[in-house]
């Protein structure tokens, strides 16, 4: 049996609660086709590994906690709001925080660690690796652009732990669960 498995960083309610009432005020509509992203599903992934192996659980489990041994707790400064990706078609929106070299140097070492894993390996631009939250994703084409996107200001992160999650797709959308927690 296969797993579809992801290593993210959870938010706090605090930051969940400000970025669900920043989407509630924000006057976009279900015109714009925009599939918010459920408050409790907000994360930041680190790194997606894909279709998994279950059997192979257990060793990704060890191999993550080797790389969280040797990693110091952090904070993440949020930056801003923006349609996403960057430099490519927006079909996205993000609660981007700024680039950070614990949080680069975590992305390398699992990276590291964790590509052998993956079906199919991945060549990792690591300038490009921005942590950030996905809050919406649009459907189709959409008429949004940067005037929509309205700033606020979210507290830093501190990051003391990450998560092994899994995610399990259905017609509604993704349910996420919590698989281990490294601190």
């Amino acid at each position: 049996m296969r797993k579809r498995l992801f290593v993210a960083i959870l938010l706090d309610d605090k930051t969940k609660e400000k970025l669900e009432n920043y989407k509630n005020n924000l006057n976009l509509n279900q015109k714009n086709n925009i599939q918010w992203i459920p408050k409790e599903n907000l994360h930041i992934t680190i790194y997606f590994l894909e279709s998994i192996e279950e059997k192979l659980i257990p060793e990704i489990i060890n191999k993550i906690n080797q790389v969280i041994s040797k990693t110091k707790p952090f904070s993440l400064k949020f930056e801003k709001i923006i349609l996403a990706p960057p430099k490519k078609e927006p079909h996205m929106i993000w609660a981007q925080f700024e680039k950070n070299k614990n949080y680069d140097q975590l992305f390398f070492d699992l990276n590291n660690f964790l590509q052998k894993f993956l079906i199919k390996k991945t060549q990792i631009n690591y300038k490009e690796n921005i942590p950030h939250v996905t809050m919406a994703r649009f459907k189709n084409k959409t008429k949004i652009n940067d005037n929509d996107i309205k700033q606020i200001n979210l507290p830093d992160l501190n990051i003391n732990c990450i998560n092994l999650m899994e995610s399990q797709l259905n017609v509604n959308g993704a349910i996420y669960s919590t698989i281990n927690t490294f601190f």
